[in-house]
């Protein structure tokens, strides 16, 4: 027997079974957890193990996102309907915060892995992010102390290789820490002395469900498929190219 024809992409893929296919509120709405009718409780597990299985968060930020709504936001705004979310209960929670102690610095965090939780409720079931608009303080910027050149000769004279070539590309490149020791002698472009930022390596503290304190993520922080280049100091390069040569030789 025919279906008939289906009007939306979302209906094609719930009669194909492919939930998968879904978006969040596409799913919770077939799971009978609809967001506009459903908690902000139930929303948020939805979300956090979607974001977990299909991405959209690194494995580290999917933690601290986890631990800052699961604490603070759900003890005080978890049993509210989603679509009754607006501004005025968004600034209530954070003045509630507020007096239980909670400090500027995590209620500006907390403010933006809530945002994140309700982005793919606009428009469908909030007519905007009730986030937007919020004006936490920002905590007081962290006072660095900046080494003379004589200190910076001293660290330096410190490092052993491979940290001190590591270290080298880091400060002549401005590559993130994680970015840097992922860099292979096949990103690296020999006639121009570019290299090419592909992966990162992202520390987790061992929190992930095997135990593991690193994970390697595809991309740069702009996205999965991104990747930008970078110039590589001329002891970087040769470094590189011996290493191919010892490795072609051996071969």
């Amino acid at each position: 027997m025919s279906a008939g024809v289906l009007s939306t992409e979302a209906e094609a893929l719930i009669h194909a079974g492919d939930l998968e296919g879904l978006t969040p509120v596409e799913r919770a709405q077939v799971s009978g957890t609809a967001p506009g009718g459903g908690t902000y409780a139930e929303h948020f597990e939805v979300w956090l193990n979607d974001v977990k299985v299909n991405g959209g968060l690194a494995p580290r930020t999917w933690i601290e996102y986890e631990g800052h709504l699961r604490n603070l936001v759900l003890p005080l705004i978890g049993g509210r309907p989603v679509a009754s979310l607006s501004q005025r209960v968004i600034r209530d929670m954070f003045a509630a915060m507020t007096r239980n102690g909670v400090t500027p610095h995590t209620k500006f965090q907390t403010k933006c892995a809530l945002g994140r939780s309700l982005r793919e409720l606009v428009p469908s079931v909030l007519p905007a992010n009730p986030t937007h608009g919020i004006k936490i303080a920002r905590p007081p910027a962290t006072q660095f102390a900046l080494l003379t050149p004589e200190d910076f000769a001293k660290v330096w004279a410190m490092l052993t290789e491979p940290q001190a070539l590591v270290a080298a590309v880091l400060i002549s490149t401005g590559a993130r820490y994680g970015e840097g020791p992922e860099l292979r002698v096949k990103d690296i472009d020999f006639r121009t002395g570019e290299g090419w930022i592909r992966r990162r390596v992202s520390v987790v503290n061992g929190a992930l469900d095997d135990g593991c304190r690193y994970v390697i993520l595809h991309g740069t922080k702009a996205g999965v498929e991104h990747s930008r280049s970078i110039g590589l100091p001329s002891a970087a390069v040769q470094r590189a190219a011996e290493g191919a040569s010892v490795v072609e030789a051996d071969n």
